[in-house]
């Protein structure tokens, strides 16, 4: 009876551990699937971008060449030039975020989210604001050296030590 017991308690454990497992599997590969597809949504803004410029182009000889003024086309190009860049930088940072990586303030360096200073240049660079639960949109903080954990880790991959949910 004893050994059924025993069995059964070794079955249920592996289960739960196989489950984990799986899950895990499964997150990482979601983050890179969501990744992949990031890159090429950003390649495909780049792509028009190249497009407003190349017709930029065109429109403005077009118009110099009937001697109309080519200010306004110029500036309403430009703005959506601006907005893909700013779209494609939002884009960046949050590939970035889901590597545990950000850029120095001051340099541009990409550098691990939690370093308290940019090994390239010195800058002091702004504290990452822990939420509740030491979490950082799906991210946890180790509790002995703070490095940035994934959520379903349950050990550090810095030093070690068991992660605190």
């Amino acid at each position: 009876m004893d050994f059924m017991k025993k069995v059964e308690s070794l079955s249920k454990k592996v289960g739960t551990t196989a489950s984990e497992t799986y899950n895990a599997v499964i997150n990482k590969s979601g983050k890179i699937i969501e990744g992949t597809k990031s890159k090429f949504e950003i390649s495909e803004k780049e792509d028009k971008i190249e497009e407003i410029f190349i017709s930029m182009g065109k429109t403005v000889y077009e118009m110099y060449k009937k001697g109309e003024n080519v200010g306004d086309v110029l500036e309403q190009n430009a703005e959506k030039i601006d907005d893909l860049n700013k779209e494609i930088e939002e884009m960046e940072k949050k590939l970035l975020s889901n590597k545990g990586l950000k850029e120095c303030c001051n340099c541009g360096k990409i550098i691990p989210v939690d370093s308290h200073f940019c090994p390239k240049c010195g800058t002091e660079q702004s504290d990452v604001q822990i939420l509740k639960n030491n979490e950082i949109a799906n991210k946890k903080v180790c509790n002995k050296c703070n490095a940035i954990c994934d959520d379903e880790d349950e050990f550090c991959g810095n030093c070690g030590d068991k992660i605190e949910k």
